[in-house]
């Protein structure tokens, strides 16, 4: 999953840098905060808000054109750690998913129950998946 996120991402930089875009440089930012997050193996749980903010920061590297909104529903705690095999590595492999679907989602929504973190990806009003976990302290 890393090497299609790290492929993408280059991929729209080089491009944004040939364009001449402004943003080739938010782009590098990203890259670097991306590159030193995946690599901190010194941890086994991230705290909910630095995975939605890592969310944030490959939609915008790899899909730039796609916006997708995130939102934490009420009940759930942005001071809970989740593992990053819990929500960040699913919701990538979906976000890809859904480009080869042809699609994409418009919003995702991070919530607590059955005692765990659950995620439901929308396109548009509908839901297009959902998921989650338990794995959160």
């Amino acid at each position: 999953m890393e090497h299609k996120i790290f492929a993408r991402a280059l991929e729209n930089l080089y491009g944004s840098v040939l364009l001449g875009e402004e943003q080739a440089l938010s782009y590098v930012e990203d890259l670097i905060h991306l590159n030193r997050a995946l690599g901190d193996a010194a941890h086994s749980r991230w705290p909910l808000l630095s995975e939605v903010d890592l969310l944030r920061r490959v939609r915008a590297l790899c899909w730039p054109e796609r916006p997708l909104e995130i939102h934490l529903e009420e009940g759930l705690s942005s001071q809970i750690h989740v593992g990053r095999e819990v929500l960040f590595a699913p919701v990538c492999r979906l976000l890809f998913e859904a480009e080869e679907e042809r699609g994409f989602p418009t919003a995702l929504t991070l919530s607590a129950g059955n005692g765990g973190l659950e995620y439901r990806l929308l396109m548009g009003e509908a839901l297009w998946r959902r998921g989650g976990a338990a794995d959160h302290e």
